[in-house]
């Protein structure tokens, strides 16, 4: 929800842990730094996991009261002009735009540089639908792509890639996964699909889960198959 289980200064304090979002645990309990240090003397590896795009999750009527949501200092609030107010009632970080992809590697920097964590991991959350509001953009960086399908996902491969950049450049002992929806894509809408029917990665989250296994741009991936 753009906010942290952990210390920083790129997002506030979640509202999990204190019941309000920006107000800081009792007794400056740091979550992450808590696990990373027991379970690592358990011998247990800590992947930080990630929600990159979604900054609410209770649906609103408006933007303004979606917004109404967020704590003054939310970084959706300092970036408002590229955040989509999407027809769930939710707010969405815009993929597309370089400033959010600039913010959310910013984000991972800041995990890998203050926590001796063992990887990165990213959630299957990204584009919500193909209604996403998302023409401005499109309009505006996606001359070179024939549709906004394509665009989008090549907007969620930019920030993978970047990502596993970074994390091979700040701790090249880490190692970056993601877990995105089971189904790549149907044979019933792409050639190179499965047998399979059911949400895809590839057309409903505009994740593209196999080319980044294709390319390496994951070291491992690990598919949520909820059935």
């Amino acid at each position: 929800s753009g906010d942290a289980l952990s210390l920083s200064d790129t997002q506030p304090w979640s509202a999990l842990l204190s019941g309000k979002q920006g107000q800081s645990p009792a007794g400056g309990f740091d979550p992450l730094a808590y696990f990373v240090e027991y379970c690592h003397q358990n011998g247990l590896e800590l992947h930080a996991w990630l929600n990159p795009y979604r900054i609410t999750y209770t649906a609103e009527k408006s933007r303004e009261d979606a917004f109404a949501q967020l704590c003054d200092d939310h970084p959706a609030r300092q970036m408002a002009e590229y955040v989509v107010f999407h027809d769930d009632g939710c707010l969405y970080f815009d993929p597309g735009r370089p400033e959010v992809q600039q913010h959310l590697l910013e984000v991972v920097g800041e995990i890998l540089d203050n926590y001796e964590v063992d990887g990165i991991h990213l959630d299957d959350y990204f584009y919500p639908d193909s209604n996403f509001d998302d023409w401005d953009t499109y309009t505006a960086y996606g001359e070179a792509f024939k549709n906004t399908g394509d665009f989008r996902r090549e907007m969620v491969c930019r920030l993978v890639d970047g990502i596993h950049q970074l994390v091979q450049t700040h701790r090249p002992n880490a190692l970056f996964g993601v877990s995105p929806s089971g189904i790549w894509a149907s044979s019933l809408r792409h050639p190179a699909g499965s047998d399979t029917v059911g949400s895809q990665s590839y057309f409903d989250g505009f994740a593209d889960s196999r080319r980044w296994v294709r390319e390496c741009m994951v070291d491992y991936i690990v598919p949520q198959i909820y059935w």
